[in-house]
């Protein structure tokens, strides 16, 4: 079955289109985020929640499919990874930050006595 034919058969909700969907994307994906430098205990996750995202898009959108199916789940896992990286960037910067305020606060404290 080819891409056309797989995204056709996702959008009528086709089990056996979605288990081969995984099956056929999942191991190129997985090699993906390993060259990508995804850490081994979260690639899996990582590569099942996109291939996931890209299955519900594809499932709901009218559009056409993408040119080039490997091409675009290639590009939605970098995406992905690039915002997983974002997210744990901010959540440092803010634990520092709170972690600055609460040393700011303490030194203050420690002033007053």
């Amino acid at each position: 079955m080819g891409d056309g034919a797989l995204v056709a058969a996702l959008r009528c909700e086709d089990e056996g289109a979605l288990r081969e969907f995984f099956l056929r994307f999942r191991p190129g994906l997985l090699q993906a985020a390993g060259r990508l430098g995804v850490d081994p205990g979260e690639r899996e996750s990582l590569v099942d929640d996109c291939l996931a995202d890209v299955a519900v898009h594809l499932i709901r959108s009218d559009g056409p499919p993408p040119q080039s199916l490997p091409g675009y789940l290639a590009r939605s896992l970098r995406n992905r990874m690039l915002n997983e990286i974002r997210s744990r960037e901010r959540a440092e910067r803010l634990a520092g930050l709170q972690l600055g305020v609460l040393v700011s606060m303490i030194e203050t404290l420690a002033l007053r006595d």
